[in-house]
C-alpha cells in the first residue's frame, strides 16, 4: 500500500551508536537494507559523541529522511530515550548497535502490528540468534537462557532492547524509560506495561542477531552500569516513588555497614564490650562474637565503600581470567557465571558509595520492616515471624546491630516488642544508646536520658548472643539475634 509522500513513517528504529563491538556500521546497514519500502519507516541514530568515526560513517550511511540525533555525553538508556522522543512513528523498535536486523525484520514487525491499538499487539520482544565468535560470548547465551528458564513467570525478564517494539502511546503511558536506572530501564518498561495490562508478545518470525561479549572488558562495561541501575532502582523503592519487583539485593540493603562514621561507632562499642567483658563475667557471653567483627569494623572504619569495591573488583578480575583460561570448558562456564555476579555487585557498591545513606528515620512508633534499609547496620531484610502470622512484619538482627534514628534530646521511655526463639536470659540482651550501655527497667522497657542524645541523629545498638538456626535442624544458614517488630518511645514525665 502506497504511503503519501509528506506522511509519517510508520515505525521508528532507534538506534543508540554506543557499545558496538565492532558491529556498528554492519547494524546501520542491516536496517538501511530492510525489504520494506524506505518510506515506511525511518532510522533515528543517537550518540553521545557526534565526533566519533561511528557517527561521522552514521551520517555518510543514513538516508535522506533519517536522522542523527547528537545528545553529548548521555549515558545509554538516555540516548534511547532521546531517540524515541525525536521519533515520528507510532510504532517504535529499540535495538543496539551490536545487532544485525535480519532483512525482513522491519517488515514482518509491522506485519505483526497491523491490528489496530487494543485489538492487536502492544509490545512485542524480537527473536534472535546470538554472534558468538568465541567460549566466552557462548557463555552469555547459555547464561540467558538458564535465567529464563529459572524464572519463567517473569515477564520482564525476557524484555530486552536488543529488538524490543512498542506502540508510542503504551511506552508513554508507561512512563518511557527510567533513565537513571541504567539497563535496568528496559526491566522496568517491561513491568510497567505489565501493570496497564499490556501483553507482551514474542514475534519470532522478526529477528536480530546479537553481538555477544567476546571480551571482559565489554562484559564489565555492560554489567557494571547494570549494577549501578538495580541499586538506583532500589533507591527509589526505598524513597517510596516506586512499586519493588526485584528479589533482595544485600549488597545495597546492607551499605550502611561501610559507613566510616557508623564503623567506627561499632568499633568503639565492641572494644567495649571485650573491655566489660574482661572484667564482668555477665558480659563475656557477647565477647567472642565482637571480637570477630574487629577486622571488618576496623577496616571499614579507616577505608569505607572502599573496602567492598576493592575485594569485588579483585573477585570478579580473577574469575573472569578463569572463564577465559581455567581447565574444562564446564569449569569456564562457572568462573563466566560467578563474574558476572560480582560485575554486578561492583555496580551496585558503586552507586551505594556515591548515594549515601538516607535521612534517619523520625517517629515515636516505628516498625523496622516499613523502613529503608539504609537506617540499618546487622539487620536482615523485612520477613513475617512464620508463615500465617496475622502480626506486621519483622527484621531479624545479627548479633551486633544499629538503628539509625533521629529524635531531639528528652527523657524518654523505649519499649521494643521483639521475639528470641530461646528465652531473652539465655541470649544476653543488651541495649546501648549512643554507645552507652542502658540496663532494663523491672517492666523491660528502657529509660533514656536527654544528656545522652548528641546533635544529629542518634544510634540505637542491640547486643546478643547469636543464634543458629542450622543447629536447630532449620534449613536457614544465617547467624541471628532478636526478630524486632517495633520500637516505641514514650516521653518521660518532668
Amino acid at each position: 500500500m502506497p504511503v503519501a509522500p509528506d506522511a509519517p513513517p510508520l515505525l521508528t528504529v532507534v538506534l543508540p551508536l554506543i557499545d558496538d563491538r565492532g558491529y556498528g556500521e554492519r547494524a546501520l546497514a542491516s536496517w538501511i537494507g530492510q525489504t520494506l519500502a524506505a518510506e515506511r519507516f525511518e532510522i533515528v541514530a543517537v550518540t553521545p559523541r557526534p565526533g566519533s568515526r561511528l557517527a561521522r560513517r552514521a551520517r555518510s550511511l543514513l538516508r535522506r529522511h533519517d536522522r542523527l540525533e547528537v545528545a553529548p555525553g548521555a549515558a545509554e538508556v538516555e540516548l534511547y530515550y532521546a531517540g524515541a522522543r525525536a521519533a515520528r512513528a507510532e510504532l517504535l523498535l529499540f535495538t543496539e548497535a551490536h545487532c544485525l536486523a535480519e532483512p525482513d525484520a522491519a517488515e514482518v514487525l509491522l506485519r505483526r502490528f497491523a491490528a489496530p491499538a487494543g485489538a492487536g499487539t502492544t509490545a512485542a520482544q524480537l527473536a534472535g540468534e546470538p554472534l558468538a565468535s568465541n567460549a566466552f560470548a557462548r557463555f552469555e547465551t547459555r547464561l540467558l537462557k538458564e535465567g529464563v528458564r529459572a524464572h519463567p513467570d517473569d515477564a520482564w525478564r525476557r524484555v530486552s532492547l536488543r529488538g524490543f517494539a512498542v506502540r508510542r502511546t503504551a511506552w508513554e503511558e508507561a512512563g518511557g524509560f527510567a533513565t537513571g536506572c541504567g539497563r535496568l530501564a528496559e526491566a522496568i518498561l517491561g513491568v510497567r506495561l505489565a501493570r496497564l495490562g499490556c501483553r507482551i508478545d514474542d514475534c519470532p518470525e522478526a529477528r536480530v542477531r546479537h553481538g555477544n561479549c567476546s571480551r571482559a572488558r565489554d562484559l564489565a562495561a555492560a554489567l557494571r552500569p547494570h549494577g549501578r541501575g538495580q541499586a538506583a532502582w532500589r533507591e527509589r523503592c526505598e524513597a517510596g516513588l516506586e512499586v519493588e519487583f526485584l528479589p533482595p539485593l544485600p549488597d545495597w540493603a546492607e551499605r550502611a555497614r561501610w559507613a566510616p562514621r557508623l564503623a567506627r561507632h561499632a568499633l568503639r562499642v565492641r572494644l567495649g564490650i571485650l573491655g566489660r567483658a574482661a572484667l564482668r563475667p555477665a558480659w563475656r557471653a557477647h565477647a567472642a562474637a565482637a571480637a570477630r567483627a574487629l577486622p571488618g569494623c576496623l577496616a571499614a572504619s579507616l577505608f569505607g565503600h572502599r573496602v567492598p569495591r576493592a575485594l569485588t573488583a579483585a573477585r570478579a578480575l580473577c574469575l573472569l581470567a578463569a572463564s577465559r583460561w581455567g581447565p574444562g570448558e564446564e569449569r569456564r562456564y562457572r568462573a563466566y557465571c560467578r563474574a558476572s555476579s560480582e560485575l554486578l555487585r561492583w555496580g551496585v557498591l558503586d552507586h551505594a558509595a556515591a548515594a549515601g545513606l538516607p535521612a534517619a528515620p523520625a517517629g515515636e512508633f516505628l516498625r523496622p520492616a516499613e523502613l529503608p534499609d539504609g537506617a540499618f547496620v546487622g539487620f536482615h531484610a523485612a520477613e513475617r515471624w512464620s508463615a500465617g502470622d496475622a502480626r506486621p512484619s519483622c527484621r531479624w538482627t545479627r548479633p551486633f546491630a544499629l538503628i539509625r534514628l533521629a529524635l531531639a534530646p528528652a527523657d524518654l521511655r523505649l519499649t521494643l516488642e521483639l521475639r528470641s526463639p530461646e528465652p531473652l536470659e539465655r541470649r544476653a540482651l543488651r541495649i546501648f544508646w549512643n554507645g552507652r550501655p542502658v540496663p532494663a527497667a523491672p517492666d523491660g522497657s528502657y529509660r533514656l536520658r536527654s544528656r545522652w542524645f548528641r546533635r544529629g541523629e542518634q544510634l540505637l545498638g542491640i547486643v546478643c548472643t547469636p543464634f543458629f538456626p542450622a543447629r536447630a535442624g532449620l534449613d536457614d544458614p544465617r547467624e541471628l539475634g532478636v526478630a524486632l517488630f517495633a520500637l516505641r518511645f514514650e516521653r518521660l514525665p518532668g
